[in-house]
């Protein structure tokens, strides 16, 4: 909800005073556990922590938080040449070259091209792909070790 209240301007007065309620329950969820910060996800039943804790509830709750940090009034109106827009616009649209597109400019040779795949290619690639295989094998075998 807060990235359509951000793209789509008009949205904003409907989806923000929503979405700041409910970054306030949220927040006063955030009560709980040993250390007393952890975040409930029930936050419909009032400020109080609700027991339920884990690293989801967590995010949950920094998420709808972080939502209303960014947020100032949006704008309302794209800039256009009537509105603080600066850029100016071409309308023939030809670009620095008058509109030719010379394919036998000076970028020639640099083109993309398309090269057929040879049986040296395709060992090149197995040995490589092989290389990476073991090499995550190996790290995971040293990681169940250790």
């Amino acid at each position: 909800m807060g990235y359509t209240a951000q793209v789509a301007p008009y949205t904003y007065n409907d989806i923000m005073p929503r979405l700041r309620k409910n970054a306030q329950l949220a927040a006063a969820t955030c009560t709980g556990g040993a250390s007393g910060t952890a975040c409930g996800l029930k936050w419909n039943t009032g400020p109080k922590f609700d027991g339920i804790m884990g690293l989801g509830e967590q995010l949950s709750a920094l998420e709808v938080i972080q939502n209303t940090a960014p947020f100032v009034a949006p704008v309302g109106y794209l800039v256009d040449i009537d509105n603080g827009g600066v850029s100016k616009s071409n309308p023939n649209g030809t670009g620095t070259r008058g509109g030719v597109h010379n394919r036998n400019s000076q970028y020639l040779p640099y083109r993309l091209r398309n090269y057929d795949i040879t049986l040296a290619d395709r060992v090149g690639a197995a040995i490589i792909t092989l290389v990476i295989v073991v090499v995550f094998a190996l790290g995971a075998r040293f990681t169940m070790i250790h």
